[in-house]
């Protein structure tokens, strides 16, 4: 069980040395107990950083930080507060004058509406993959949208990016997997509001793509057939509604029969 009595023995000493450093140089800029065994403490680094920690007595039974570190259960910024949990003799109450750090729900709201289309336009300038992911999320808007050849489009995108020679390596796999992910959430999405028609292109797009990438990859993770396998399940749930349209079973159908023939 993890302490503040044991956590400099149980932690990676790489994370344990750059915490203290982030704790020595006061970084941990508030702590406070906000609910009994529930401390919340803001980390400055590249930015704020906001820890959480449940601590009954002297025993963590938990940690998180809204920090994009992703190698493990515990950042350096955990550490540092934990350092300064650990650093009293008594558990601290340290509280700050500075302004509360907004949440992203908060911030969005205090946004107007011209701030927001003036920020989306300079994303659109700048970033092709938000023009993309823009024009998708408000596809039903605009008939016109060819939303198959944009879904294709991003995913031949992400294979580019994420393979040398035609080939994705073990570690890719996982790094492509991770950016798909989403793309098969919003088809997840759709087939809860009852789009099946978008579930059913995003899918086919998927599963095309991903049977041509899994034959040219190291998939011993299950990465690759993972995002086949997602698909298939999508697949299923349309093909079992009961309030699908017989003309998107008939495609359904017709897509099934084209993917499955076994040439001879």
């Amino acid at each position: 069980m993890l302490t503040l009595e044991n956590f400099k023995q149980q932690i990676d000493p790489t994370i344990l040395k750059r915490g203290l450093q982030y704790f020595e140089s006061q970084a941990v800029e508030t702590l406070e107990e906000n609910e009994p065994v529930h401390w919340e403490a803001v980390v400055s680094g590249s930015e704020n950083y906001e820890v959480e920690i449940v601590l009954k007595k002297k025993a963590i039974k938990s940690v998180s930080c809204d920090c994009p570190y992703d190698r493990g259960p515990i950042c350096k910024h955990v550490v540092a507060v934990l350092y300064a949990l650990a650093g009293q003799p008594t558990v601290p109450k340290v509280k700050s004058n500075k302004p509360k750090k907004l949440t992203f729900e908060e911030l969005l709201l205090k946004i107007d509406l011209e701030e927001l289309r003036s920020f989306v336009r300079d994303q659109h300038q700048g970033n092709r993959d938000f023009g993309n992911k823009f024009l998708l999320f408000f596809a039903e808007k605009d008939p016109s949208i060819d939303i198959a050849a944009k879904y294709e489009g991003m995913l031949h995108q992400l294979v580019r990016q994420h393979s040398s020679r035609g080939f994705m390596d073990y570690r890719s796999t996982f790094a492509f997997s991770k950016e798909v992910q989403p793309i098969l959430d919003i088809a997840s999405k759709a087939i809860g509001q009852q789009n099946f028609r978008d579930a059913l292109v995003i899918v086919q797009a998927s599963c095309k793509i991903g049977l041509d990438v899994i034959q040219n990859c190291d998939d011993s993770a299950g990465n690759v057939s993972g995002i086949l396998f997602q698909g298939i399940e999508v697949l299923g749930h349309i093909a079992q509604s009961k309030t699908v349209s017989p003309e998107l079973l008939e495609q359904l159908y017709a897509y099934l029969n084209k993917s499955l023939r076994v040439k001879t």
